[in-house]
């Protein structure tokens, strides 16, 4: 519970900022959000803590997973889809890759059962603007299909058959690698379920 309402501490100081900050422009939110999260340090690190906080919140337990998950993967996929243009952001581009590097460690240490939770969120970025965060989405994704082959192959059918033909690609290669899991681990009936 600490972890968490830190987490939101964090999180809140985090909007404070940006709505300080904000109050001198004149832009729409996800603008104005994009400009400050981009070019602040502060708000930066703040973000990072508060990712950080409701990742140590999950691996604690499940029990705020519906507080935590769809908060921190809404911070990383915000952050990570901001596209940085010049050289003089080296430090924005540093902390994106901190914040992948943070979703990746979550990736093995949170519970299955917690992501399956925020499955649809996860979906919805499969192709995400940032290679390593779309990277991270496709891991966890796996797993869940790999853990719980009969329940997530519903969600995930479509996406063989999508008519994009990147979310067809990454769709075949979710299932084939969740087989190959399956094969590996000798739970042949589970990997007949999705063949």
């Amino acid at each position: 519970k600490a972890h968490l309402s830190f987490a939101k501490y964090l999180d809140s100081l985090l909007e404070s900022r940006i709505t300080a900050l904000a109050s001198r422009n004149s832009c729409d939110d996800d603008t104005l959000w994009a400009k400050v999260i981009g070019t602040d340090k502060n708000c930066q690190d703040l973000l990072l803590g508060a990712m950080q906080e409701y990742g140590a919140a999950l691996q604690q337990g499940t029990k705020n997973v519906y507080q935590a998950l769809p908060r921190l993967l809404t911070l990383l996929f915000d952050f990570t889809a901001l596209e940085i243009g010049s050289e003089s952001f080296k430090d924005t581009v540093n902390n994106q890759e901190k914040a992948n590097q943070l979703a990746s460690g979550l990736v093995k240490s949170v519970a299955v059962h917690a992501f399956y939770t925020a499955m649809p969120q996860l979906i919805s970025r499969i192709t995400h603007r940032d290679v390593h965060t779309a990277t991270v989405v496709r891991a966890i994704l796996k797993r869940i299909l790999t853990k719980f082959p009969a329940q997530a192959m519903w969600g995930l059918a479509w996406l063989r058959n999508s008519a994009d033909k990147v979310r067809s690609k990454v769709g075949e290669d979710l299932f084939l690698g969740a087989e190959k899991n399956l094969r590996r681990l000798e739970h042949m009936k589970m990997h007949d379920l999705l063949v």
